[in-house]
């Protein structure tokens, strides 16, 4: 296993009344041409946490700070002020 020196957490910004699979999260990184979901881990609204690319395989979305990290992916409610 590699070395894991920091843990980066993200958020979907999915909408209060919307849900996204992690089979959604994938597809829109695939979209957005990544080889798959570029986080490790995805925690859902209900709190079920899904591994969502294997932690030995680099993620993706923190330019420069990729080798040595986990990514987290974290749904949360987006307020409109």
């Amino acid at each position: 296993m590699r070395i894991i020196n920091l843990i980066v957490v993200h958020c979907t910004a999915t909408q209060g009344n919307r849900t996204l699979s992690p089979e959604a999260l994938d597809l829109m990184h695939r979209h957005r041409g990544f080889n798959g979901t570029g986080y490790h881990y995805y925690i859902r609204k209900d709190g079920t946490v899904h591994l969502t690319r294997p932690v030995e395989r680099i993620g993706a979305h923190a330019k420069g700070f990729k080798c040595s990290n986990v990514f987290v992916e974290s749904w949360y409610q987006t307020l409109n002020i």
